[in-house]
């Protein structure tokens, strides 16, 4: 780590790794800090990535009524360029801390499963290419025995079909989560919850007409969904602490999804959680 002034500091750094199979090239990286005071910050950085197919995507199995996965031993190393940079500012006298970040990751050969529609089996496959690129914007707040922490994202995945089609390059997706807890010092309890809201998520995909066996894209969509848990802790004594609470309090299992080419069988219905439990732990 190098320390340029008094407010300036630069690390950067080199990775090196080893596989039997896989060619693989150093991967550098650097990161800056820049403090314009002690409670504001702007950070930004750059890393090189490399990731080797596993062995479950190389070469695993997995056949049942509902699933017809196979591996690929052909599949080829990704590698990537991942870019962020986000300034946060404290303050102080409110206990108040915000965060605005972004990024912007491209991945050569991202390995994703793959629908081979003529004898309903799925694989693995290499992507020529595949970007994300977004932000997001967190707080966390304290006022008395009240704890507030939250955040919005905003996220655009690479639409490959914008290459041979009139299709947009991104489509964005918002997603918002929030935790809130608070403290009752007099019996020693503490009630938590938690609550994530994920945004519709849309892509393009084919479709190929029957008359003319023309290709064209369509727009799929997964609806969507919130889920949240509710967690009370109360010390019992000096040894002793109960949790009690219940895990996704909407009961939410399955959504809408107009997204075809699943692993899965089954209809526009796409499985998100168990229902509705409690539970009761002690320590």
């Amino acid at each position: 780590e190098l320390t340029i002034g008094e407010k300036l500091k630069v690390r950067p750094g080199i990775r090196a790794s080893y596989n039997s199979v896989f060619s693989t090239l150093p991967m550098p990286s650097i990161n800056f800090k820049f403090s314009f005071s002690e409670s504001t910050h702007l950070r930004a950085g750059y890393g090189r990535g490399f990731r080797a197919p596993s062995v479950r995507e190389l070469y695993h199995e997995f056949i049942d009524t509902n699933h017809n996965i196979i591996g690929n031993p052909d599949l080829q190393p990704e590698r990537s360029h991942n870019f962020n940079a986000d300034l946060s500012h404290t303050f102080a006298k409110e206990k108040l801390r915000l965060n605005l970040s972004g990024f912007y990751n491209y991945i050569d050969k991202r390995i994703t499963l793959f629908f081979v529609e003529t004898n309903q089996t799925t694989t693995y496959t290499n992507l020529l290419q595949y970007k994300t690129t977004g932000g997001q914007l967190t707080a966390n707040y304290e006022y008395k025995n009240l704890q507030l922490a939250g955040g919005i994202n905003y996220t655009g995945r690479y639409q490959a079909l914008n290459e041979n089609f009139d299709v947009p390059q991104f489509l964005f997706s918002p997603e918002f989560n929030a935790n809130i807890s608070y403290a009752v010092p007099t019996v020693d309890m503490r009630l938590n919850l938690f609550y994530k809201y994920t945004g519709r998520l849309e892509r393009y995909a084919l479709q190929t007409d029957t008359n003319s066996g023309e290709q064209s894209p369509f727009l799929t969509e997964v609806e969507a969904f919130q889920l949240m848990d509710i967690t009370v802790n109360k010390k019992i004594g000096e040894t002793i602490s109960a949790a009690v609470g219940v895990r996704n309090a909407l009961d939410v299992t399955t959504i809408n999804s107009t997204s075809t080419g699943s692993a899965h069988g089954g209809g526009p219905q796409a499985p998100v959680a168990y229902g509705r439990s409690y539970f009761l732990q002690m320590n």
